[in-house]
């Protein structure tokens, strides 16, 4: 796997913990989040909670508040209310882009909503391009729905910085990567409207050379996302090899400009110009 699921556990990593404990009803924000931290290292996680509220009851848009409250419930099981809070975290904030992570963290591991998570770690390298965990990660959702050209420079950036992992064998070998096909259907449930699953759905189809499948889910995939640009080229090679000149001019028809420089549908085309002894 291109990253290991994120624990419980490890959503708190992104909050340190200091500060002594102690019991108080009117304390500043200060004293509030010192006794928070204090309280998520002992690992109690339901006062941490409650001590994150006084503060937002004080500044309802405080960081780290937002974040301690996060955290907290993160641990205690409650994941939607924690991913409102870290989004709710201003991008100007010094733990804006630990929030984004975490935000895609819980979308990625705890809630299976895929596109939502990579919204999150996109957001996270628009302030932060060279962002490692942000690469990371899209490294490895674009991997789970197998696009294959979409991920090359997020691993470009991981083998840059020296953290490939694993990511160095399918950055060779892009035509291997089949993701276990009982993880995609466990996704598609939690987030069905995903052209990138419906995509990946259709590789697997490919590979059992189930032909009306792999059409039936690459057009479902553009119907989504018609800016998916690596649904298009795949198209086109199915309807090459199996589909009638019609299917095929009707799949150019309907490319986007921007697929006019995409790799696989250059060749693509290339080989049709060359089939019909055309020049250029």
């Amino acid at each position: 796997e291109y990253a290991q699921p994120v624990s419980n556990g490890a959503l708190a990593m992104v909050i340190g913990t200091v500060g002594i404990y102690s019991v108080n009803t009117s304390r500043s924000i200060s004293e509030l989040t010192v006794a928070a931290h204090a309280a998520m290292q002992r690992r109690d996680n339901e006062t941490a909670q409650q001590l994150a509220e006084q503060i937002l009851n004080q500044q309802p848009e405080h960081p780290e508040g937002l974040m301690l409250w996060a955290v907290a419930a993160a641990e205690r099981g409650q994941f939607e209310e924690s991913l409102k809070r870290c989004r709710r975290v201003a991008r100007d904030s010094e733990i804006y882009i630990d929030a984004r992570c975490m935000a895609g963290n819980i979308c990625m591991d705890a809630l299976g909503r895929i596109s939502d998570a990579e919204n999150e770690f996109r957001m996270v390298l628009e302030v932060a391009p060279d962002n490692l965990i942000a690469h990371d990660r899209l490294a490895h959702l674009l991997s789970l729905q197998t696009r294959k050209r979409e991920l090359i420079p997020h691993q470009l950036t991981l083998l840059r910085n020296g953290s490939p992992g694993n990511r160095v064998f399918t950055l060779a070998r892009g035509d291997l990567l089949y993701p276990d096909v009982e993880l995609i259907d466990r996704l598609r449930r939690t987030d069905p409207d995903s052209a990138g699953l419906i995509l990946a759905s259709a590789r697997h189809a490919m590979f059992w050379k189930d032909y009306p499948t792999v059409l039936k889910r690459l057009r479902q995939a553009i119907r989504i996302d018609p800016a998916l640009i690596e649904a298009h080229a795949r198209l086109g090679q199915v309807v090459t090899e199996v589909g009638s000149d019609t299917e095929i001019q009707d799949w150019f028809s309907a490319l986007p400009e921007t697929a006019i420089g995409h790799p696989d549908v250059c060749n693509l085309l290339g080989q049709l110009a060359s089939q019909r002894g055309q020049r250029r």
